[in-house]
């Protein structure tokens, strides 16, 4: 158990875990999916964990453009205030008509560096297919 500690705290060292301290900037993201599809929301939790604001942060959605469609994959967080929990909804709609899965990357970039701040890979459930008209 205590090395599975070790190895967790070593995650969040590195930035891959669910805390980022990226350039002195401490930041957290939890992301859930919503919806059985073909339409999805992705619900997206950033807390900015350090002490000082966080202005203008971009965020980006990546994902299989062959399988999904994501409305506005690039914008900006105006700012980012310390402790305060942000929720952030990112359409997505399976655009393949034989469903298919494959995950969606959404990361918070810094505008003083080209490595992101923190990132969340989401995987997708399969998505229910459209429903018909009669």
């Amino acid at each position: 158990a205590f090395f599975s500690v070790l190895r967790y705290v070593n995650l969040l060292g590195t930035g891959h875990g669910p805390m980022s301290s990226s350039g002195g900037a401490q930041v957290r993201i939890n992301a859930q999916v919503l919806g059985m599809g073909p339409q999805f929301k992705i619900l997206v939790r950033i807390q900015n964990a350090g002490s000082t604001s966080l202005n203008d942060v971009p965020v980006h959605c990546t994902t299989n453009p062959n399988l999904y469609r994501i409305p506005k994959p690039c914008f900006f967080l105006p700012i980012l205030v310390p402790q305060q929990v942000y929720l952030l909804e990112v359409p997505v709609a399976c655009i393949n008509e034989n469903g298919g899965t494959a995950s969606v990357r959404i990361f918070l970039a810094s505008q003083h560096s080209h490595v992101p701040l923190i990132s969340a890979v989401v995987q997708m459930p399969i998505s229910e297919p459209p429903l018909l008209d009669f």
